[in-house]
């Protein structure tokens, strides 16, 4: 049996448009709106059996020679939902936002 990796139940991507889900989490956890212009990075959580869940949003800002990144949260309700060794996978990854963080940084390197 093939060790259990994050990308199995944990999908991170880029998206120039506002993700689905991300507007009504910031809103929850910080009475604000998502900045309405690119780069929208996001981890979304897939369990067994369920829809995919944003676990994980951070906005980076276009500042020329470099992006600025903020506007980070993450959903504290869907980490409860995952598996004991989905969660301990997490944890020794340095948890969902380090995850999110060093997948932004390789993905954006070449910028």
């Amino acid at each position: 049996m093939n060790p259990m990796k994050l990308e199995d139940f944990i999908a991170t991507s880029e998206s120039s448009d506002v993700p689905e889900g991300t507007e009504s989490l910031l809103h929850r956890r910080f009475k604000r709106g998502v900045p309405d212009f690119p780069h929208h990075v996001v981890a979304t959580y897939r369990g067994a059996g369920r829809a995919l869940q944003l676990a994980c949003y951070i906005h980076f800002t276009d500042c020329g020679d470099i992006l600025l990144g903020g506007g980070d949260c993450t959903d504290e309700r869907v980490l409860p939902q995952m598996s004991l060794d989905e969660r301990e996978l997490l944890r020794t990854a340095g948890g969902i936002y380090q995850h999110v963080l060093r997948w932004s940084v390789s993905h954006f390197a070449p910028f």
